[in-house]
């Protein structure tokens, strides 16, 4: 009994001490493990470091990135934050008018300004000119940009109205066949469910229901108008559901347009309610919108910045002129004039007084067979600038933002671009006016700051096949809704940085 007891002891010592072996074994293994040059420790110490260093890149990086952000906007808590600008919006309907051709018209024919056969059964035409003689617009009707004008035949009878501008009445010192191509817009309120148009040309509209959406456009591009044979052609809008209620209508053409046709029991009036801010372009074929198809000139970059910022754009630009005194093409005769864009100033500011300004180009400058130093440019941007900031102060709320030379890279006009740009740079900073630059992609606010900090010019050489037309030089339709898109967030910035 004594020797199985001792046995039994004798085999739990055994176990026991195998145990503490194993537990020894394990234990050296676990701080092996713990210590060891792969022990958990170091591993834990080693990721903690890791971790650190990772966590510092990443401070650093965003560190580099608010700094960048900081640099970018200019912003302190005492300045102006451009954080939010979106430089607006184009609001297109959820479902685009309708537009159909209208047969079974016949064609109006004009006889010295005077209508005749204008007979529809239950329905009225609603003449867009009354006096037609004078070119007076029906006081039914809100115009923006220009008036409508007539042509005569060899034998004075009336040909067609042409939608443009009217120079005796909104230039000065300028032949009566010199008309920039610029849209026109015309708004009134009516609750016709559908208006027939007797038209030529690219149309767009936009119509506000009165809601509180404001205007709204049926599409960016517009339709066309095809002439019937010599004369306009007709085509029918519908409204839709909502179209017998009373709206605002907007319609925006450089085509020919002539009446609009309309249900006996149905109105056209003045719009109520609607004073939008004008915002006046002077410029050069970028700001007029050449190489665009005729008649849809109200997608130049010009008029989408406008249409984004909820203005009404008032577009002078004429292709080949600058601030200097330059040749350019005289309409139809292969002459030329000159004419600067300080000399179409005043007309435009008494006739539209608009509450933003905006001096577009210098590139006709830099390539001008007159071979004019940028000196002499500079001196006339100075003189240009100097009344602008006179009229700016002496009229309340109005804004002035200068756009600097346009600019493609193009390595033989690379050293005089960039000496113009700088020289305007200068001259805009030194009255206080806001400048966005083609060359580097900056933006200076009123005083001078950089409220945008750019990487380069806006067209880049890659960009160049999709957005510049084959001569190499003017934005073709998609490069003007390109730069439109960029443009209205720089212009924002600009008009905020006015104080």
């Amino acid at each position: 009994m004594k020797n199985l007891k001792r046995n039994v002891d004798g085999i739990t010592l055994i176990a026991l001490v195998v145990t503490i072996v194993v537990l020894l074994i394990l234990a050296g293994v676990s701080i092996r493990m713990l210590l060891g040059e792969d022990g958990l420790i170091k591993m834990a110490t080693k990721s903690v470091d890791e971790y650190n260093k990772s966590s510092d890149e990443e401070q650093k990086q965003l560190d580099d990135e608010n700094k960048y952000i900081n640099d970018l906007l200019n912003t302190n808590p005492s300045e102006e934050n451009y954080d939010d600008v979106t430089g607006g919006e184009i609001k297109l309907m959820d479902t685009p008018l309708t537009i159909n051709t209208c047969d079974g018209y016949y064609d109006t024919f004009f006889t010295n300004g005077i209508a005749q056969s204008l007979s529809y059964t239950n329905q009225q035409e609603i003449r867009i000119i009354e006096d037609k003689e004078t070119g007076k617009i029906s006081d039914k009707f809100t115009s923006f940009n220009s008036v409508l004008t007539q042509t005569k035949n060899e034998s004075g009878a009336r040909t067609d109205l042409i939608v443009g501008w009217d120079p005796d009445k909104y230039w000065s010192d300028i032949p009566n066949n010199m008309m920039a191509n610029a849209p026109y817009a015309l708004e009134f309120m009516t609750d016709a469910d559908e208006i027939i148009f007797y038209a030529c040309g690219y149309i767009r509209i936009s119509v506000d229901y009165l809601d509180g959406k404001g205007y709204l456009m049926s599409t960016l591009e517009g339709f066309k108008v095809e002439a019937n044979g010599t004369y306009n052609g007709y085509v029918c809008v519908n409204f839709g559901e909502n179209g017998n209620k009373q709206k605002n209508v907007k319609i925006e053409t450089e085509g020919s347009l002539n009446s609009f046709i309309i249900g006996s029991d149905k109105t056209i009036e003045k719009v109520v309610n609607r004073n939008p801010k004008k915002i006046l372009f002077i410029g050069d074929s970028w700001t007029e919108g050449v190489a665009i198809d005729d008649g849809k000139r109200y997608l130049s970059f010009s008029n989408i910045i406008a249409d984004r910022l909820n203005m009404a754009c008032i577009n002078n630009g004429i292709g080949g002129s600058g601030y200097n005194e330059l040749t350019i093409s005289k309409q139809g005769t292969g002459q030329g004039i000159e004419y600067a864009y300080e000399k179409r100033l005043n007309k435009q500011l008494t006739t539209f007084h608009p509450d933003v300004i905006v001096i577009n180009g210098g590139g006709n400058d830099v390539t001008s067979e007159k071979n004019i130093d940028v000196e002499t440019t500079k001196a006339q941007a100075d003189s240009l600038y100097s009344k602008l900031k006179e009229y700016k102060d002496s009229n309340a709320g109005c804004k002035v933002v200068i756009m600097g030379v346009e600019y493609l890279g193009d390595p033989v006009l690379e050293e005089k671009t960039r000496a113009l740009n700088n020289a305007l740079i200068e001259t805009a900073q030194k009255y206080n006016l806001p400048y966005i630059d083609y060359v580097t992609g900056d933006t200076y606010g009123e005083n001078g700051e950089k409220i945008t900090i750019g990487s380069g010019p806006y067209i880049t050489e890659d960009l160049k096949s999709k957005y510049i037309y084959s001569d190499n030089f003017h934005p073709t339709e998609e490069g003007h809704k390109y730069l439109g898109n960029v443009l209205a967030v720089e212009m924002e910035k600009a008009l905020r940085s006015i104080k």
